[in-house]
């Protein structure tokens, strides 16, 4: 479709300082290509309102259960901000001696018992965006976080995938030119056969 690589890179947006964390995409869309649209609204056509309700409804209680368990049941975190839809971020606290979890190193403990959570930076946090798949595992999710807390605590950083990326873009060391130039060449990745 272009003539050169050089080309192709001025359709792509990179932030490599997000507060999200690392964010390069492929084109000026974003995340989100015209399949998931028409994906979207096929799913609408076929539930329809009433059953989009009810599944909103669902998705809401369920994602405060987990907020509610992370405040009250989990002194080790604490909830970013005052959710009201279906993302529940949080980050660690600190406790009163003066420790600090590593919430990266607790999502990629989550990931390894098949969660699906996305990093965050600045502060360093993760967070879970509920679906209709999470509505009737909420409990299980509680149970997991406080095991992989446990597994976490006073553990030094791993080597996992959120530890790794997340952060990049703000550190002193790489930098965010440097991040953007290693953005760069994955989504260069994307289009090579």
């Amino acid at each position: 479709m272009y003539r050169s690589a050089d080309l192709r890179r001025y359709q792509y947006y990179l932030n490599p300082t997000w507060t999200g964390g690392v964010y390069a995409s492929p084109s000026m869309s974003g995340s989100r290509p015209g399949s998931l649209i028409a994906g979207a609204w096929a799913a609408m056509q076929y539930m329809g309102q009433s059953g989009y309700e009810a599944s909103c409804r669902d998705i809401v209680e369920c994602r405060k259960k987990i907020e509610h368990a992370i405040r009250q049941e989990i002194p080790e975190l604490r909830v970013l901000g005052k959710p009201v839809a279906s993302v529940v971020a949080f980050a660690s606290a600190e406790t009163p001696a003066g420790e600090k979890l590593n919430v990266l190193e607790v999502g990629d403990l989550m990931s390894r018992r098949g969660w699906h959570l996305n990093a965050l930076s600045n502060p360093a946090a993760v967070h879970i965006a509920c679906t209709r798949l999470t509505v009737p595992m909420a409990d299980q999710f509680v149970a997991d976080l406080k095991d992989c807390i446990a597994e976490a605590r006073g553990k030094p950083a791993g080597k996992g995938n959120m530890v790794a990326l997340y952060g990049l873009g703000n550190s002193s060391a790489v930098g965010p030119a440097l991040v953007s130039r290693l953005a760069t060449m994955f989504l260069d990745t994307l289009y090579k056969a």
